[in-house]
């Protein structure tokens, strides 16, 4: 909400008081923060009107436009309506009492004569449903709304206004992440997680859905390039990355990898394992629930307000990340998510190589739970140790006997046909490469049937009045 003009103020409208020509020092204030404002705030030497004291003074219709831009901040109105109908919180605070919370005044005439002026804000320009009386109570649902808001917002404007170059997008990435790795959990973890080629995620495991047999044998042939992550003009738009750039998606394990796909009943599902083989740093969103939250904030303190509201992104943004997105809706439900993904891939100071994040295809009903990991393109450089120059290679799906049988039975097939010894400038290319396919992980799973986890509701037909 903008400052209003003390010109916008008239006398007639401060209930036959003029607060406008009152001053109020920093002695007659409780809150630190709201303090160390009026201290920096330009101002003239005066006698506080309700101390007389000459320390730092203000103009109270000052404090009340620096209290108007923090409350709209921060406090939403209640909706009577919505409250008995919906079941919305009904338990808010007037304006008065506010005032005495936040501000923490040593006189209740000063919180009297700020409301007063803060209404007569409200009747000239008001953020809310309606003007605001004394009978309208507020509650302090900041930090939730916000987020709600912002991202409603930076959805649409990144949909319907600005792919690239989008500020508002930028502005709150930066907000959320520029020193992520600086932010501690509950238990003291950081949310970078560095995985080295010893960690058990280390191992990876990736899937790639077949609907033809031909196109499963011809991808047998060069495994390291048809199972690992395709090339970047092939690369379609994905959960963590737009049309036409590659990245690693992965899982911890291969029942992950496979429901990751959604396989139709009657397709083939090639499953492969890499190995980490460099360290790469991750940022776990796993971890984002246990980040340390200060609840208890002034809200006239922007960086503390910053990391309630970082909090709750931070809560929220894991959520929106596993939330299932319907095919036809894949290019627009994906969108925020790759733009978090560009901007996390390209950042410098924190130099990730990707991220981790809960799978919801799955149950939790194995040894360790469900992940995925993506490692972003720069972090996706498979090495070639298999196809290597010097091999040459066949393979087949089917093997036929004389009798007439054929039996599944996959398998590729090599042959040395030249020197493969010495092929570091093949490997070494100038690349730096991440992952390397261990060649005899690779399974082909015939999907038979398909079992779905649901939540069954009966519709219920009733006469209405």
């Amino acid at each position: 909400m903008k400052f209003h003009q003390r010109s916008d103020l008239q006398p007639s409208t401060m209930f036959n008081i003029d607060p406008i020509h009152k001053t109020i020092c920093i002695k007659c204030i409780g809150d630190a923060h709201l303090k160390k404002i009026i201290s920096a705030h330009p101002r003239h030497r005066n006698f506080c009107t309700y101390c007389q004291s000459e320390d730092d003074c203000i103009d109270l219709v000052d404090l009340a436009h620096i209290f108007d831009k923090a409350f709209s901040d921060t406090y939403s109105e209640i909706d009577e309506r919505l409250a008995e109908d919906h079941g919305y919180p009904t338990k808010g605070e007037d304006l008065y009492s506010i005032i005495w919370k936040e501000i923490q005044p040593i006189d209740e005439l000063i919180a009297d004569d700020l409301s007063k002026i803060i209404y007569s804000f409200w009747e000239n320009v008001s953020i809310f449903q309606s003007n605001p009386t004394s009978d309208t109570s507020f509650i302090k649902a900041g930090a939730e709304s916000w987020f709600e808001q912002y991202w409603a917002s930076m959805s649409y404007s990144l949909k319907n206004e600005c792919r690239f170059l989008n500020s508002e997008a930028l502005d709150l990435m930066k907000m959320v992440f520029d020193d992520i790795d600086k932010v501690p959990t509950s238990d003291g973890k950081s949310l970078i997680l560095e995985i080295t080629p010893e960690h058990e995620l280390s191992t990876l495991y990736r899937a790639r859905l077949f609907q033809h047999d031909n196109d499963l044998e011809e991808a047998l042939l060069n495994p390291e390039k048809e199972l690992g992550p395709p090339p970047n003009p092939k690369a379609t738009a994905g959960r963590m990355n737009a049309k036409g750039i590659s990245v690693f998606y992965g899982a911890n394990l291969p029942e992950v990898a496979l429901a990751e796909v959604r396989p139709p009943v009657g397709s083939k599902v090639a499953i492969a394992k890499f190995k980490v083989i460099r360290e790469v740093r991750l940022l776990d969103l796993t971890r984002f629930k246990e980040v340390v939250s200060e609840f208890d904030y002034s809200i006239f303190d922007k960086q503390s307000l910053n990391k309630v509201r970082r909090h709750k992104f931070l809560t929220k943004l894991e959520e929106e990340l596993v939330k299932p997105v319907m095919p036809e809706h894949s290019d627009a439900g994906y969108l925020v998510t790759q733009v978090i993904a560009d901007f996390l891939a390209s950042h410098q100071m924190l130099n990730l190589d990707g991220v981790i994040f809960r799978s919801i295809q799955v149950a939790n009903k194995y040894s360790k739970p469900p992940m995925n990991i993506v490692l972003f393109n720069k972090a996706s450089i498979v090495m070639r140790t298999f196809n290597k120059p010097g091999r040459k290679f066949t393979s087949s799906l089917y093997t036929f006997y004389e009798n007439g049988d054929v039996i599944y039975d996959p398998v590729i097939s090599y042959f040395e046909h030249g020197d493969s010894s010495n092929n570091n400038g093949y490997l070494f290319d100038g690349k730096l490469h991440t992952l390397q396919l261990i060649s005899d992980s690779i399974q082909i799973r015939e999907i038979e049937n398909v079992e779905y986890g649901v939540d069954t509701k009966s519709v219920r037909i009733e006469k209405g009045n």
